[in-house]
């Protein structure tokens, strides 16, 4: 096993699941908010990934505060120190439903 393996189960895997929120919640053009898109080739990305070198905030202006503390939280080299896939989504729920009463349309 090397340093970027984890064990994992379906409700402990909240990395996609974070990756995919915060490239939704960015809302822009697919390629621009594509995670890792500094990267110009997938092996690059591993050794980013490797390095912890993670999405940075500034580079996400789509996405709020709150929910970067929730997505950020699930890019953890060890198991025990992220969030379940559940706890992911109630707290992105709630996030959501704090955005929707504070800037109704």
């Amino acid at each position: 096993m090397d340093d970027v393996s984890m064990h994992v189960t379906k409700a402990t895997d909240a990395y996609a699941p974070a990756m995919t929120a915060r490239q939704v919640l960015d809302g822009r053009e697919c390629r621009k908010s594509r995670p890792f898109n500094q990267c110009g080739v997938p092996f690059a990305v591993r050794f980013a990934i490797e390095r912890q070198e993670w999405p940075q905030a500034q580079h996400s202006s789509g996405v709020t505060p709150e929910a970067w503390r929730a997505i950020s939280a699930c890019w953890t080299p060890t198991a025990a120190g992220c969030p379940r896939v559940d706890e992911l989504l109630k707290e992105l729920s709630e996030v959501s439903v704090s955005l929707w009463i504070s800037y109704p349309s």
